[in-house]
């Protein structure tokens, strides 16, 4: 057989590989990002974890607001867990492990009122209590 015909269908093969390969794995990067999102929802929207923290983030009542008043200021566990969990979400966010997409669809709502209630959006803004990345999404997301 004509080696030149040999290297061809080497090469040929070589390249039905690597296509079949990037699909393959194309096709896992989503199954995994989407189970990670997956698990993002679940520990923030079914897990009783952040609920007291969402329940005050969504309501527009002076009684919510002195209770997420004196959460911001006491720097309750509460608070700051749940601070942490945007700050996690923004920080996959910034190295593109989720999608801007994937972020507004997910928690766009309750980034909006992070950013809306002011006792809380002065404590992200505070350089001092960290939350670099989140003070990063939020204000890109203001100027979008």
């Amino acid at each position: 057989m004509n080696p030149v015909y040999v290297q061809a269908a080497a090469v040929v093969v070589a390249a039905i590989s690597t296509g079949f390969a990037l699909v393959t794995y194309r096709k896992n990067a989503r199954t995994k990002a989407a189970e990670f999102l997956l698990t993002l929802h679940k520990a923030f929207f079914v897990d009783p974890t952040y609920q007291t923290m969402k329940t005050l983030l969504d309501c527009d009542g002076a009684e919510e607001e002195a209770k997420l008043k004196v959460a911001v200021d006491d720097e309750t566990g509460e608070f700051t867990d749940f601070l942490n969990f945007f700050e996690l979400v923004a920080y996959m966010d910034s190295i593109e492990t989720l999608t801007r997409d994937d972020t507004e669809a997910l928690l766009g709502y309750y980034l909006n009122r992070l950013r809306e209630k002011a006792p809380v959006w002065s404590y992200i803004r505070k350089t001092s209590h960290g939350f670099e990345h989140l003070r990063r999404l939020l204000t890109e997301r203001e100027t979008q």
